[in-house]
């Protein structure tokens, strides 16, 4: 039975009621700073049920949400490999709104208190992927996601209209290759020609 968690409860009850949801295997809407995201445990079966919630064929991975570089044991030891150029691109980004992606993942880190706090519960990744049937556009409010999708989720975290933001800028650490520009395109160019 679907379940819509208001801020009447207060913040830290209601996160931890989603984070023992995410645990049994839960998915649900959520609020980040690139809009409602489809959020999940980071386990092949839920990215499954988030890619058939959202009708997303391909077979990209879905992202994983970190709370810091060493959260993840996967991304800390791709991160430990990597060149110094790199490593300071990451830490520069940090936090912001970017999507760090090599061959098989794509990381990025909680960028709001909720996120935060989220995973200080969990204590280990969630996946996320924008609340939307693929193709559609981001919803900044509850009320723009499709019903449709609303029906095929467990709860939704409905915190009211979020500040709409540019799209996540997705960066692939290996060939320093920008899949989706995003608003640190420029930035990004700027600082691999300081550093090469």
């Amino acid at each position: 039975m679907l379940k819509l968690i208001t801020m009447k409860k207060g913040l830290i009850s209601n996160l931890k009621e989603i984070s023992q949801k995410i645990e049994k295997g839960q998915i649900g809407i959520f609020p980040s700073k690139n809009g409602y995201m489809l959020i999940g445990k980071n386990q092949p079966e839920i990215a499954t049920k988030i890619r058939e919630t959202k009708e997303k064929t391909n077979i990209k991975p879905l992202v994983e949400v970190l709370l810091d570089l060493k959260f993840d044991k996967p991304f800390y030891k791709f991160y430990k490999k990597l060149p110094k150029q790199k490593k300071q691109l990451v830490k520069y980004f940090k936090g912001s709104e970017i999507v760090f992606a090599n061959k098989d993942h794509g990381y990025t880190f909680a960028r709001n208190p909720y996120e935060k706090i989220l995973l200080a519960f969990l204590k280990k990744p969630f996946y996320a992927s924008s609340a939307n049937i693929t193709g559609k556009g981001t919803s900044w409010k509850i009320e723009n996601i499709s019903k449709k999708l609303k029906k095929r989720v467990d709860f939704i975290f409905d915190v009211g209209q979020l500040p709409k933001q540019k799209d996540f800028t997705v960066l692939e650490l290996k060939k320093l290759k920008l899949y989706r520009k995003g608003k640190y395109e420029d930035l990004i160019k700027e600082l691999v020609k300081l550093k090469k």
